[in-house]
């Protein structure tokens, strides 16, 4: 055990992050297997950076691909390939893996339901593959494939003990990294590991001191991550305990508009509930919305419900068989919705309560328990 997690840090301290000067990158694409399955010709590259979208394509001929240009930020990106026929062909992920200056290969044989992809990369790329190495040397040593092929087949006890394993193996990877990020706090790899990480596991105050490290740092005056971490984290300040919740307008099932600060300054309490008719924890959680609604919004209760729906009629169907009384809109815009992206909405069923003044009083209530509290005291 400590002679892998010293081999491990002994690779991570032999990759450094590479200066770039004018970010010209090769990405060299080897597609073996069933190649039958691949509708199109044309390989895409793409980022997952919202203000700052980077895309390039390829064809693939004879099996293989080649993506050159240039990248102003190193960062992580997909490979996609579409699989099906002419007719019902989807995009589908190949791989991930860091873009940075220089030359990445990618080595993938596909079948039916999966691809093994291996990718020989710069500097971050390896210290990524260094730690999947690790975890594949841990579990191998505790032979974990076995166990995972007959976990369906054990009994509860047996069970735990298979988890316990991985997380036992999980815990010692990521004292790893952190071990390398402490050591190595301006790389790539740490800011990589940031834009990965900031907004579900850590704490607002946390995620800005760790940004301040690169925005204080000229070398990443204008690098694009860490711009998109500051205006993300400028979002989330202002959705804090105590702001004035964003305004908005959006259309309700009628096609009429809706603004969220005459719904407000109406009610003593107003809550907004994120949600979808293909939201299966959101159509389990109505029955108590239902019942919580009926029971306080005559003492001052208004609830905006705004919809991530894509078909219209499922929208209207889901309002009418949940008994969904209260006001809804929607854009039918998905993922993409307006008041979704402006409140950061990575996740449903999510919600926020203003007060009267649009102020915010609450959000994240995820039980019917903490709701009622919440109303007890404020109604």
């Amino acid at each position: 055990m400590k002679k892998l997690l010293f081999i491990s840090m002994v690779i991570f301290a032999l990759v450094s992050c590479k200066s770039y000067e004018n970010g010209e990158y090769v990405v060299n694409v080897s597609v073996t297997g069933n190649l039958a399955i691949v509708a199109s010709d044309t390989i895409y590259l793409s980022n997952s950076l919202e203000n700052y979208p980077f895309s390039d394509t390829a064809v693939i001929e004879n099996g293989k691909a080649t993506f050159t240009g240039t990248i102003k930020t190193p960062q992580n990106v997909m490979v996609m390939l579409m699989i099906g026929d002419s007719i019902s062909a989807n995009p589908a992920r190949l791989c991930s893996f860091f873009l940075e200056e220089g030359e990445t290969d990618i080595n993938a044989n596909i079948t039916m339901a999966d691809a093994d992809v291996k990718i020989s990369g710069g500097a971050v790329q390896t210290t990524r593959d260094s730690l999947e190495t690790l975890r594949e040397a841990l579990l191998s040593e505790r032979d974990f494939d076995s166990l995972s092929a007959r976990f369906s087949k054990m009994g509860p006890e047996d069970q735990q003990k298979v988890q316990k394993i991985y997380m036992e193996v999980d815990s010692i990877v990521s004292a790893a990294e952190q071990a390398y990020i402490e050591s190595h706090p301006k790389s790539l790899y740490a800011l990589d590991n940031l834009w990965k990480n900031f907004e579900f596991d850590m704490e607002l105050d946390e995620a800005a001191a760790k940004l301040e490290a690169f925005s204080s740092d000229l070398a990443f005056a204008e690098n694009e991550m860490v711009k998109e971490i500051e205006s993300i984290i400028a979002i989330h300040k202002g959705l804090q305990i105590g702001a004035t919740a964003p305004d908005f307008v959006q259309n309700d099932p009628e096609g009429e508009p809706v603004k969220f600060s005459d719904v407000y300054s109406k009610n003593k309490v107003t809550m907004i509930d994120f949600w979808a008719s293909w939201c299966g924890p959101c159509r389990r959680f109505n029955p108590d919305l239902v019942d919580i609604y009926k029971k306080y919004h005559r003492k001052g209760l208004e609830i905006l419900a705004v919809s991530l729906d894509r078909d219209g009629d499922a929208w209207l169907k889901a309002i009418k068989d949940d008994n969904l009384t209260w006001k809804h809109v929607s854009d039918l815009g998905f993922w993409s919705n307006k008041v979704a992206q402006q409140y950061r909405i990575r996740y449903i069923p999510q919600n926020v309560f203003v007060d009267k003044e649009g102020k915010i009083i609450a959000k994240q209530l995820s039980s019917k328990e903490d709701i009622i509290k919440l109303l007890e005291e404020n109604l």
